[in-house]
């Protein structure tokens, strides 16, 4: 709950934080050549996160949808993707 943000401030939430960023070209190692190739959605957005946090929303709540939080740069973002993994 730390990354929602007071009425005061639009809502926005930043952190001062200094995060370390995880190694960015893993991401080449997450998504295969050929797209039409499934991968794993949890793997590449917490590649993208602040420290390689990234908090699930409703977890179980489906299999094919990722919904979530975390921060990029210090700003707390929401993320929404597919799970092609469990199609």
């Amino acid at each position: 709950m730390d990354k929602v943000g007071s009425f005061e401030i639009a809502g926005f939430n930043h952190s001062d934080k200094k995060f370390s960023i995880p190694d960015q070209k893993k991401l080449y190692g997450i998504m295969p050549h050929d797209r039409g190739k499934p991968y794993d959605s949890i793997t590449l957005v917490t590649q993208l996160m602040d420290d390689g946090v990234f908090e699930q929303y409703k977890k179980d709540f489906g299999k094919t949808i990722i919904c979530g939080f975390g921060r990029i740069n210090g700003w707390a973002v929401g993320s929404g993707c597919q799970q092609p993994t469990n199609r």
